[in-house]
């Protein structure tokens, strides 16, 4: 294999990582965009569950907030519908507290459980 050969291989090899790179960002911001507007269409049809049937809801203000069971985020990565995420069986009320330190966690035993409802 000559120099020029090496050279070459070397260019190419290095424009092929870089061109998967590329694809891999773009994928991502993709993802990530879909994610958003998945959380927005949960969000939405949140507000139009009848929410008098969630237990606890008048609790409901600066120190208890309204939460998804199954978080929005763990929703989307098992591939559940939006009204599935955003139906009043997968709502809580919940410590505003215990609510942030949730973040995007789901209880696992209410996760499986809503799993069997919906599938």
């Amino acid at each position: 294999m000559t120099k020029y050969d090496r050279l070459t291989q070397a260019l190419t090899l290095g424009i092929a990582k870089q061109h998967q790179a590329e694809r891999k960002k773009k994928e991502t911001i993709r993802k990530r965009a879909e994610r958003r507007a998945y959380g927005r269409k949960v969000r939405s049809l949140t507000k139009q569950q009848p929410l008098d049937q969630v237990p606890g809801i008048e609790l409901r203000g600066p120190d208890y907030h309204l939460d998804h069971t199954v978080s929005i985020v763990a929703a989307w990565e098992a591939g559940w519908t939006p009204e599935q995420c955003a139906d009043v069986s997968n709502l809580q009320i919940l410590p505003k507290q215990e609510n942030l330190d949730k973040g995007t966690a789901s209880f696992c035993s209410l996760a499986l459980h809503q799993r069997l409802t919906f599938n």
